[in-house]
């Protein structure tokens, strides 16, 4: 298994009980999705077992499924995760200079997030990374690994790039109309010049989200 891969078992850790358990037992160990390691969590819990003939039945695990993806956290062990958590796919290795452009959050092997103490290029190599998870203090060589490839430790450290952030502002219009524009000015500059009869302006508001 390279830093990369993890089992179904893995996977299923990110959940909470009973949901975990559940998940857990009902893994087809005959399925190829468990010999060949899954590459996120909704390729484990899509493959690695029927949701048709599961004890909880289809519509159980869609509607966990479905949950996490909106990104709710009802069912994830950590109320902080996101679903680019879910994903090995986004991870990669850690480096201190990545980490510390801003453009990187941190993550362990098992999903959990990580607090970053700081980081000692001068001490013994397995403590030059120093960091807090599950209330605990913990120590990483300078890639984040605790014995590079020999074996894994689910407080392995990685990488996963932050969410960009966008926003908009848009004017309302009393007939349902929405319009969009690049600045806060020119929405209100145009708002009442768009208007009509039957189309009045309401208001303008700004709206931001993550992709």
């Amino acid at each position: 298994m390279n830093n990369e891969q993890k089992t179904p078992e893995q996977w299923f850790k990110l959940l909470k009980e009973p949901y975990r358990s559940e998940a857990i037992a009902n893994i087809d160990v005959n399925r190829d999705n468990y010999k060949n390691y899954p590459k996120s969590f909704y390729d484990a819990l899509n493959n690695s077992f029927s949701w048709y003939t599961s004890k909880q039945g289809r519509d159980y695990w869609a509607k966990i499924q479905v949950s996490i993806k909106a990104g709710e956290t009802t069912y994830l062990s950590e109320p902080e995760l996101k679903p680019q958590d879910m994903n090995n796919e986004n991870r990669i290795p850690f480096d201190w200079e990545k980490y510390q452009s801003g453009e990187y959050e941190v993550i362990c092997r098992n999903g959990k997030k990580p607090i970053i103490a700081g980081f000692n290029p001068n001490v013994i190599e397995w403590h030059r990374i120093i960091f807090w998870a599950d209330g605990e203090g913990r120590g990483r060589k300078e890639n984040g690994l605790v014995n590079n490839d020999r074996f894994e430790d689910e407080y392995d450290l990685f990488l996963i790039p932050k969410p960009k952030k966008f926003q908009k502002w848009i004017n309302v219009y009393s007939d349902g109309h929405i319009v969009d524009f690049v600045s806060s000015g020119l929405a209100v500059d145009m708002s009442i010049k768009m208007e009509t009869d039957s189309r009045k302006y309401i208001k303008t508001i700004l709206i931001e989200w993550e992709a």
